[in-house]
């Protein structure tokens, strides 16, 4: 950070205004923006007359976490990795012996 003071900062400002300023005339007002337009003013908000028509309510709603679901049947005896992130459900014990020899032939 520069370590100019404040008197060397507010020269600096005052010359920056003499440059880009124009000089009024005597008796001219300035022109430009007021400060009352720069305020936000309050505007009034728009209503309109809506009914109030009330929510249908339905009996027997439930919002509660469903189980999570497990496998809890006999036909898949387990998964095998052909390849990778290749799995391949097993039903018997035939479709285990052919997938073992598939990986290794």
């Amino acid at each position: 950070m520069d370590n100019r003071t404040k008197k060397q900062l507010n020269k600096e400002w005052e010359e920056l205004l003499k440059r880009h300023s124009r000089p009024l005339e005597k008796g001219a007002k300035a022109k430009g923006v007021k400060l009352s337009n720069l305020v936000p003013q309050k505007k009034k908000l728009l209503t309109v007359n809506v009914p109030k028509i009330k929510s249908l309510v339905t009996p027997g709603g439930n919002t509660a976490r469903k189980d999570s679901m497990k496998y809890t049947g006999t036909e898949v005896l387990g998964v095998a990795v052909l390849h990778k992130s290749c799995l391949q459900p097993i039903f018997n014990k035939k479709a285990a012996i052919e997938t073992a020899q598939m990986r290794r032939g």
